[in-house]
């Protein structure tokens, strides 16, 4: 057998034995919310692929992280997920999502272990302020993270050891007041709707930067440096109604669209610079407070 599925069954429990098919390497165990406990799957030994959602379980087998041929897991609406085991980071994982895991507040040290992983999807309120480990920036190959939707104050230390990212995600995320430390590799940042960011620091270390979202940041107050964002094709800023100013943009030569509605009272724009735009089919709007256009 190398695949094993289980839907929205009446199944309790898996049988110690399960750890003896070796073959095995897909499994996905989905609404079997009576599945308390998962037996040890150290014998699984060619498992790829694991779906787990909607079980009752509170952690993971301690010896999970014995599945060295892993490399996609996700873990989605387990009501009762609170901890991972501390093998964790010995896993070979290339993609992990975890999801609607209400209870699962923070990761365990030795996260920072899973030198394989590509992309990292942690969302719908769940880490809180603390729950990244301190070794998080150990991810040497993440190129892509989503955090949207959780209750980080901060980001942690090491977060711009991310050396390798280029997409950031974490829109919505209601407590998120600093971004201090943001990898200097970013093509996609998205940090919007969080409605207690004040600043974003250090932008012009944002050398490839392509897209930048912040709309409905309504704490926003100040954006320096994004003139110096060369790279930049998108930005919006939209209903950032705290923001004062906005830097001229009308040098940016990359830019292809700009959403501003409704987001500050005073930018300068270049006629001739709009018509040129318009032509590359630029998306500007600027329905604010007070644009003006000179020349």
């Amino acid at each position: 057998m190398d695949e094993f599925w289980a839907d929205a069954t009446s199944l309790s429990r898996l049988p110690h034995s399960f750890s003896q098919l070796s073959n095995l390497e897909d499994l996905h165990l989905h609404k079997c919310e009576k599945i308390q406990e998962l037996p040890s799957m150290s014998g699984l030994v060619k498992l790829k692929l694991f779906h787990m959602g909607l079980i009752g379980v509170q952690t993971l087998p301690e010896d999970f992280g014995h599945l060295q041929n892993l490399v996609e897991l996700h873990l989605y609406a387990c009501k009762n997920l609170q901890t991972l085991p501390q093998s964790f980071g010995s896993l070979q994982l290339q993609r992990l999502q975890m999801n609607d895991n209400h209870k699962l507040e923070m990761l365990p040290e030795g996260f920072g272990g899973l030198k394989s992983l590509v992309d990292l999807h942690i969302g719908k309120y769940s880490i809180q302020q603390g729950g990244l480990p301190s070794d998080f920036g150990g991810l040497s190959a993440l190129t892509r993270l989503q955090l949207q939707y959780n209750y980080m104050v901060t980001l942690p230390e090491g977060f711009k050891e991310l050396q390798a990212l280029v997409y950031l995600e974490m829109h919505h995320c209601p407590n998120l007041v600093d971004v201090q430390g943001l990898p200097w590799n970013l093509e996609y940042l998205d940090l919007g709707d969080c409605p207690k960011l004040i600043d974003i620091p250090s932008l012009r270390n944002l050398h490839w930067l392509k897209s930048l979202i912040l709309c409905n940041c309504t704490s926003l107050t100040q954006l320096q440096d994004l003139d110096s964002l060369i790279t930049l094709e998108r930005v919006n800023l939209s209903g950032c109604t705290m923001l004062q100013n906005v830097p001229n943009l009308n040098h940016n030569g990359a830019l292809r669209a700009c959403y501003l509605s409704g987001s500050y009272n005073s930018m300068p724009i270049d006629s001739d610079w709009l018509k040129v735009r318009f032509k590359l089919e630029i998306e500007l709007h600027c329905f604010c407070k007070s644009a003006y256009f000179g020349t």
